[in-house]
């Protein structure tokens, strides 16, 4: 584990790096998902592990040299440094780019906003702070759960295909890297674990309702199959996960629907995906009319995860913003609430603090 840090900075300077956000621009996650465009598809330049880069690290490098020479503009374009849509495709609507593959809704781009807002509010670092060298990496699985427990109170399929496109996109993208680094391995697992089986549980709900096929109203399903396949091989074996047994069902549902997966040429030849594909052609899926609703022990899963980690689990005990001026004075450096009182004002009138 890393050393205690020592102060760099003020609590001054660290008050400068924050900022509040009125909630209503964009408006609160649950206003938003109720807006008719929320579910809307909109681009993203590149595959979901790779978005937001510029375009010069190794593995875009290694990338275009597999690319043949004469490809496309199309191809050309997804492999541009991106800028987050201001030369780029991001963030265009998907309707007029009918033939790009990096699509995602709206709802899960502010999913992914509000889960990297929430998370930034338990970082103790960027408010000039120490704690424990953990406080970061469990405040991610804070939030994991909280994500956990939005997937469990959606009402629609819509919502619930959102939250786990946010997920897909918030790991592939390595925002969930500090969690990797605290010490509860098992906590880890476990979380890591109880999102895959929500993952696969989803899958069976859009196999249930028709869903699962290469035309789908999901128009996301090959590159967020692919981004939660690639995260499970990524991290699964490290943390006693089964990965083979969680990626062995994604695949052997995109096969079944004939789905095509988007972003794995780079790990397509590797020994462990090959076993993940010999694992599903042998894996026997619930029937796409099975009308038992939980194939795959969602709610047991969750029942028994709340049991070993709860009764109550997420909230937002690591949240900075939520502590008391005293108690955030005696984590600084320099002894001082790195929060002045126009931020706590705007904290109690409702408004939401994340670092600039």
């Amino acid at each position: 584990m890393p050393p205690k840090r020592q102060s760099t900075e003020g609590a001054g300077s660290a008050a400068k790096k924050a900022k509040t956000v009125d909630p209503s621009d964009p408006p609160p996650e649950q206003a938003l998902i109720r807006k008719p465009e929320a579910y809307d598809y909109i681009c993203l330049c590149k595959p979901f592990h790779r978005w937001g880069s510029d375009g010069d690290d190794e593995e875009d490098e290694e990338d275009d040299e597999d690319e043949d020479e004469d490809e496309d503009d199309a191809e050309k374009e997804k492999e541009a440094p991106c800028d987050i849509g201001k030369t780029c495709v991001c963030f265009k609507p998907a309707a007029e780019h009918p033939e790009h593959p990096w699509v995602i809704t709206n709802a899960a781009t502010w999913k992914l906003r509000t889960l990297n807002i929430m998370i930034s509010m338990r970082d103790p670092d960027a408010f000039g702070m120490y704690t424990y060298n953990d406080h970061f990496g469990y405040g991610i699985l804070e939030m994991l759960q909280n994500l956990i427990l939005d997937f469990e109170e959606a009402k629609t399929w819509k919502e619930q295909w959102a939250i786990c496109e946010g997920t897909a996109l918030f790991f592939a993208r390595g925002n969930a890297d500090p969690l990797w680094m605290v010490d509860d391995g098992e906590g880890v697992e476990a979380v890591i674990s109880l999102i895959g089986t929500m993952f696969v549980t989803t899958l069976a709900m859009l196999d249930r309702e028709g869903l699962l096929k290469p035309d789908s109203e999901a128009k996301s399903l090959g590159a967020v199959m692919a981004a939660f396949i690639r995260v499970i091989a990524e991290v699964g074996p490290d943390y006693g996960i089964e990965a083979g047994s969680l990626n062995a069902k994604v695949l052997a549902y995109a096969k079944k629907h004939n789905i095509e997966l988007k972003g794995l040429s780079d790990i397509a030849d590797t020994d462990n995906y090959k076993k993940y594909k010999e694992d599903a052609d042998k894996l026997e899926l619930p029937a796409s009319d099975d009308q038992k609703g939980d194939p795959w022990g969602w709610k047991k899963a969750l029942t028994q995860y709340k049991k070993l980690y709860g009764p109550k689990i997420g909230g937002d005990k690591l949240d900075i913003s939520t502590w008391t001026s005293a108690e955030r004075k005696k984590a600084a450096f320099d002894k001082k609430d790195p929060f002045d009182k126009q931020m706590i004002a705007a904290i109690k009138d409702g408004m939401i603090m994340q670092p600039a």
